[in-house]
């Protein structure tokens, strides 16, 4: 696998695991996925860049995978807490012997808090609490009353996405649109029929596109209603009814009471022009 800082490498294939996987490639993220399971591996061979089996615990194994040229790597190791530590262990000490720990950006998922301690222990500051994050999507979901995904959430920020339903958003390019002024969000991405657009100041909105965006949760309910609302241009069936009705003439508009009681105020007019009449003439 080639080096570059926008490589990644996610170690162990679980549920976890692959669903990080899934993400870095829509994003369009060249990764390397390691399970030592071969079924695992075979999961995720249509969606990683590049698969392999082998065990993480096997220091040599990692330094003939060439684990130190690869700066962001995803240690997503569940239960076994040993083959957690292990593997944290000799990626750090990889990357120290190579003179690349300062660029190394490596994040790990812990089962509860004995775990996190222990990571942290060893020097690892970027700790994934997996049931505490779920527990705060959650939260934050309930509470804003939300259909919107929000792929990770802290105390003040959440990416999350999208889908474009409201009509005035689209057929528009982002620059018009100013959406990171209007909204105070920064766009990462557009997801649009399977493929993955980087946002550009000439890049046009479309219908049913997925945005994935940064957001201080204080705006995503903002974000949320303005950009999935249905707007639909059709007519409201009770406005189109009024419209009919002004297109008709009065007197088909009128009930057959109705009808009688204009004739009747009619004919009472007639009679007083009638009489009014006869009387000039006189």
């Amino acid at each position: 696998m080639s080096s570059s800082e926008n490589d990644f490498c996610v170690i162990s294939l679980g549920k976890f695991g692959i669903s990080v996987v899934r993400t870095l490639e829509d994003l369009g993220k060249v990764t390397l996925a390691i399970d030592k399971r071969e079924e695992c591996c075979q999961l995720v061979s249509s969606i990683a860049s590049e698969t392999l089996i082998l065990d993480s615990t096997n220091r040599g194994a990692l330094e003939d995978a060439g684990i130190h040229k690869i700066q962001n790597i995803i240690i997503a190791v569940g239960s076994d807490l040993a083959a957690s530590i292990v593997t944290a262990v000799h990626v750090l000490a990889i990357h120290r012997e190579n003179n690349t720990l300062n660029r190394l950006n490596l994040v790990a998922k812990a089962v509860d808090s004995t775990h996190q301690l222990i990571l942290e222990a060893i020097g690892i500051t970027n700790i994934i609490l997996s049931e505490t994050e779920a527990g705060k999507k959650a939260a934050y979901r309930a509470i804003w009353k939300l259909g919107v995904d929000l792929t990770t959430v802290d105390d003040k920020y959440s990416i999350a996405s999208v889908i474009v339903k409201n009509m005035r958003f689209t057929n528009k390019k982002l620059e018009t649109l100013r959406i990171p002024t209007n909204y105070k969000i920064n766009l990462v991405a557009i997801k649009r029929a399977g493929k993955v657009i980087i946002p550009s100041r000439n890049e046009i909105l479309m219908l049913n596109d997925e945005l994935l965006f940064i957001s201080s949760n204080d705006n995503i309910n903002n974000v949320y209603n303005d950009f999935s609302i249905n707007n639909s241009t059709k007519v409201p069936e009770r406005l189109v009814t009024k419209v009919q009705e002004k297109k008709l003439p009065f007197w088909k508009r009128w009930g057959k009471k109705r009808k009688k009681d204009l004739v009747k105020v009619m004919v009472l007019i007639l009679k007083k022009c009638l009489v009014l009449n006869l009387k000039l003439k006189k």
